[in-house]
């Protein structure tokens, strides 16, 4: 019994501070946003402000890498690693959207307005077939 206990008491103690987004697959888009100017991150985040429900009606989840951290948004929980985080571009903003089935839909290197991305993901046969359940 103590044997036992030596070893599963570590486990106890870890907490989960890194996340895979490939978790979220088939439950949640994600939208990720990294780059090397965080006021640009700042203000692609304000844009999402008020848009709550917007986020929660598309099953839209959003990820940041800013400054060294990742971190989930609006909660600003912050992860010491998200695991298959799209891979930096290199440019002072990039957006990055994940469809329901692990797949990149869209990368854009400008601020971009919310609507563009809620019209991309209205756009999606996934989404469709959401709209048209919940319209029966």
């Amino acid at each position: 019994m103590i044997k036992i206990l030596i070893f599963v008491l570590p486990f106890l103690f870890l907490q989960s501070d890194s996340f895979d987004l490939r978790d979220l697959r088939w439950k949640q888009r994600i939208l990720c946003l990294q780059g090397k100017d965080d006021s640009k991150i700042e203000i692609q985040l304000s844009k999402f402000d008020k848009l709550e429900n917007e986020l929660i009606d598309r099953k839209l989840k959003v990820f940041v890498y800013s400054n060294g951290n990742y971190y989930s948004w609006p909660e600003n929980g912050k992860l010491k690693v998200i695991n298959h985080f799209p891979e930096n571009k290199n440019e002072d903003i990039g957006l990055t959207l994940i469809g329901l089935d692990g797949g990149e839909k869209w990368f854009a290197t400008e601020v971009t307005n919310p609507d563009k991305i809620f019209d991309i993901i209205d756009a999606m046969p996934m989404r469709l077939s959401e709209n048209k359940k919940i319209r029966e």
